[in-house]
């Protein structure tokens, strides 16, 4: 579906956007979805974002075993 490299840009995208939004992205990305997060608690959001990550590179192994704990 995608090239290695189209995959290495959505995935540094993904991971620019979780590392640096602002409420203003958030509400320019899709205002009805986001409407109910609170201001200090945006973890749907970067949730959201890292399985979009995960869905490209997979998750990493430190990951997995937090996950499983």
């Amino acid at each position: 579906m995608f090239s290695e490299y189209e995959k290495r840009v959505i995935v540094m995208a993904l991971m620019y956007l979780k590392s640096d939004y602002t409420p203003e992205d958030l509400s320019d990305l899709e205002p009805a979805r986001v409407a109910g997060i609170n201001g200090r608690d945006n973890r749907p959001f970067e949730d959201m974002l890292q399985v979009l990550i995960e869905d490209f590179v997979g998750p990493a192994w430190d990951e997995e075993t937090a996950r499983s704990r």
